[in-house]
């Protein structure tokens, strides 16, 4: 069988409750969702067995605390008789303020903005910048802990 791969941005989670979705391919038998948690570098995964006539899978959300800052590589792995049928990545952003919970606003050179003291989940986009690109997601990291790092 062919496999097919693809890369996609899952944009930034609002509902952490709703579970993750994807189109079953045919033939497949079952889905492998390996979860790679960048900000606490945990790594989990489940496997999903399809059940009889269905034609989407689901798994529920590999973070659900509300607050909790996240960026999370997902890789789904679809396949039928043990043969690999497709395979699918995606980075799924959560950020405090998604789906309308609460978040910090930090005024630009302050304190607050200049420190980071703790992982932080950031989208950016060029186009903010009148620039041309890919946006996504990153963290900014404390170079060591107990350490802070000063943005100027």
């Amino acid at each position: 069988m062919k496999t097919k791969a693809d890369k996609r941005l899952w944009q930034t989670v609002s509902d952490r409750s709703s579970p993750l979705t994807w189109p079953w391919e045919d033939g497949a038998d079952s889905a492998t969702l390996v979860f790679s948690n960048c900000v606490t570098r945990a790594v989990s995964s489940v496997v999903v067995q399809r059940g009889a006539g269905e034609t989407r899978g689901s798994c529920a959300q590999p973070v659900v605390l509300p607050g909790a800052e996240a960026l999370v590589d997902v890789s789904l792995v679809q396949t039928g008789g043990g043969d690999e049928i497709a395979h699918e990545s995606a980075s799924l952003a959560y950020v405090s303020g998604a789906g309308g919970g609460p978040i910090a606003v930090r005024a630009p050179g302050t304190r607050e903005w200049k420190h980071v003291s703790e992982p932080r989940v950031h989208a950016f986009d060029p186009a903010w910048l009148g620039e041309a690109g890919e946006s996504g997601y990153d963290i900014v990291w404390p170079e060591y802990t107990g350490t802070k790092i000063i943005i100027f």
